[in-house]
């Protein structure tokens, strides 16, 4: 309803720009008086009908440049600072708009998130507007990138760090940097229009109303220039570096300064209305709300004074340096502080709201959309939480320190970091965190080939997990994708159970429960033996049976019977040692000898037989019992029979040769 009003009242102003622009004229013939004479208008229905129309007609005109004027002021109040808050889709400046106080009204869409790299840490904080995301880098540029998708759109080269925070104004970008000048480029295609010169860094950030450029330097100066062509205005003297950002409100200038003061000064002729001393640097930037000051101090202090005079109306003391600026919404002020805390404070008495502890300095300023507060810290992180409670909702981790101040702009929310980025996070983003389809715990072989399969669900796209054994990190982040299986492997080396906890967040930063899976790893293959051969051994001999018991572990026990009757009670083995079972020789006949075993563990394994027999005298090939005996006896006594046939037959030969020789 009110995007239709906008652009009939843009149809409007361009038909009557004079009505809208300067609706006191109307006003003024609004206040105008007239008198009639009723009795001569009566004698004549012409003339009351003419006086009628007279009368009404600035009626009319004035109702519809009324309705024009309405739905102009939502435009006028984006479009021309002093402004006290911006555009849902835009922030235009350094804490949004001129009087600083960090708020934001967003719509809740789930949108993209990028990240763009620059050439050096980025302590500037960015200005949204026009569909783009302007910001300054160490590198000495000032980068112009599309908001949607981070892709760069231009470049400047200054000669200097670039801290100070851009402001986007009528087309044009206004921003300080640290070789002592303030810049107004165009912000369509980084073109310079002018840059002014002053005498030190400029890490202040600019304010711009009523075509006037207001800004700090760490000449000591504030500086009033015409944001049209640069001309100084007006310069005030202070006794310290200016850091701190410019709020103007109400025709009056506020700032604080090194020196440990903080000023207000008449923003058209740079006359002191006050100043408030400290007990320290004055880096934080004023924020303005309801003819309230409040800002903080490096005395540890942040402080509550008057807008009107600077009397003191409560101070509250954190735990380090408050260099943050503070933001005020709903009746809450919300500041960061050198003590690691970010603060929740009754912005009325001061009275602690709550508390939220980071891991380092918080100097980044935060910023207030729709109950959530955003800001970042030297830990590395960015934050959401819930600005009632402190409920985190969600945390971004960068690669550095996060001095640069969130712009909340179109449900997203653009900052810096050490890390040499900028970055996009969606701002609403789901507040459903991810969430697992737990697998079952299992059982797996010793060296076998297993796995976990998980699947991670969430409302967006998906985001990182990791996988703990038993505690300590076993797989690093890595993607996952919603509702996509993926498996993780699991260590089969070892015996026992393990368990194997995921943990993982979404695409914006929700973190999920941890899932835990518990794995046991057993030894499933049985211990085995060799297959000694079946044998025969002499009557009384010593023999033993080969057996050799193999496992994939280390061993267990055996025991061995003879003809099923147990032979060598339960005993230890070691895997691959021989066993040398030593058996009976002193029995004649068959037996069978059996080995049982189990590992260390109870898996058993096939039971083996070997047979043994145990006869008188072993014969080799498996002859006939005596053979050998019979044998050599027969040839004894043929042997014997030779000898004797041939001694009798010498003695016959020699009797004849006798008798022979007788005749």
């Amino acid at each position: 309803m009110i995007h239709t009003r906008k652009v009939q009242t843009s149809k409007f102003k361009q038909k009557h720009p004079t009505l809208v622009l300067y609706p006191e004229k109307l006003r003024y013939s609004h206040s105008k008086r007239y008198t009639i004479n009723r009795h001569a208008l009566l004698k004549n229905f012409y003339f009351i009908f003419i006086f009628i129309l007279i009368c009404i007609a600035p009626y009319m005109n004035l109702l519809f440049s009324q309705a024009g004027t309405v739905g102009q002021s939502r435009i006028y109040l984006t479009t021309v600072p002093g402004s006290s808050e911006p555009n849902q889709d835009e922030w235009p400046m350094f804490r949004g708009q001129l009087n600083h106080t960090g708020v934001a009204h967003t719509i809740y869409i789930v949108g993209p998130f990028w990240n763009y790299s620059t050439e050096s840490i980025v302590n500037s904080s960015p200005a949204v507007a026009g569909g783009c995301v302007y910001v300054g880098s160490n590198d000495d540029q000032i980068y112009c990138l599309n908001a949607t998708d981070g892709v760069k759109v231009w470049n400047y080269t200054t000669g200097g760090d670039v801290q100070s925070s851009p402001a986007i104004v009528d087309g044009k970008l206004y921003v300080g940097s640290n070789d002592d000048q303030i810049y107004c480029l165009n912000a369509t295609d980084g073109s310079k229009i002018w840059n002014y010169t002053t005498g030190g860094d400029v890490q202040s950030s600019p304010a711009i109303a009523d075509g006037c450029l207001y800004v700090g330097s760490n000449d000591d100066q504030i500086y009033c220039l015409n944001a049209t062509d640069s001309a100084k205005i007006w310069n005030y003297t202070t006794g310290g570096d200016v850091q701190s950002s410019p709020a103007v409100a109400g025709g009056r200038l506020y700032v604080g300064s090194n020196n440990d003061q903080i000023y207000c000064l008449n923003v058209t002729n740079s006359v002191k209305v006050w100043n408030y001393t400290t007990g320290g640097d004055v880096q934080s930037s004023p924020a303005i709300v309801d003819g309230k000051l409040y800002v903080g101090s490096n005395d540890d202090q942040i402080y509550c004074l008057n807008a009107t005079d600077g009397s003191k109306i409560w101070n509250y003391t954190t735990g380090g340096d408050v260099q943050s600026s503070p933001a005020i919404a709903d009746g809450c002020l919300y500041v960061g502080s050198n003590d690691d805390q970010i603060y929740c404070l009754n912005a009325t008495n001061s009275a602690k709201i709550w508390n939220y502890t980071t891991g380092g300095d918080v100097q980044s300023s935060p910023a207030v959309a729709d109950g959530r507060l955003y800001l970042g810290s030297n830990d590395g992180q960015i934050y959401c939480l819930n600005a009632t409670d402190r409920t985190k909702n969600w945390n971004y981790t960068t690669g550095g320190n996060v001095r640069s101040s969130p712009a909340v702009a179109d449900a997203r929310v653009y900052l810096g970091s050490w890390d040499n980025k900028v970055y996009c996070r969606p701002k609403i983003i789901d507040i459903t965190p991810p969430w697992v389809f737990p697998p079952s715990d299992a059982t797996h072989a010793l060296g076998s080939s297993a796995n976990i399969t998980w699947t991670l669900y969430d409302n967006v796209a998906g985001g990182q997990y990791r996988v703990l054994l038993d505690g300590s990190p076993y797989l690093g982040w890595a993607t996952w994708i919603d509702n996509t299986p993926f498996n993780v492997s699991v260590d089969t080396s070892a015996l026992g159970g393990r368990m194997y906890t995921i943990e993982y967040y979404d695409s914006i930063g929700l973190w999920g429960a941890p899932d835990l899976v518990f794995i046991t790893i057993e030894d499933q293959t049985p211990p085995i033996s060799n297959t000694p051969l079946n044998a025969t051994h002499r009557y009384g001999s010593v023999a033993a049976i080969p057996w050799i018991l193999t496992d994939n572990w280390d061993g267990g026990e055996y025991r061995i019977l003879r003809n099923d009757t147990p032979y060598l009670n339960w005993t230890t083995w070691t895997s691959g040692e021989n066993l040398n079972i030593i058996i009976n020789t002193s029995a004649l006949g068959v037996w069978n000898y059996t080995i049982q075993y189990n590992d260390s563990i109870g898996l058993l394994g096939a039971p083996h037989t070997v047979f043994i027999t145990i006869t008188q005298q072993e014969e080799p090939n498996g002859g006939i019992p005596g053979f050998t005996f019979l044998v050599g006896l027969v040839g004894l006594v043929a042997m014997t029979l030779n000898y004797y046939r041939k001694k009798r037959g010498l003695k016959t030969r020699k009797n004849q040769y006798l008798n022979i020789k007788r005749l």
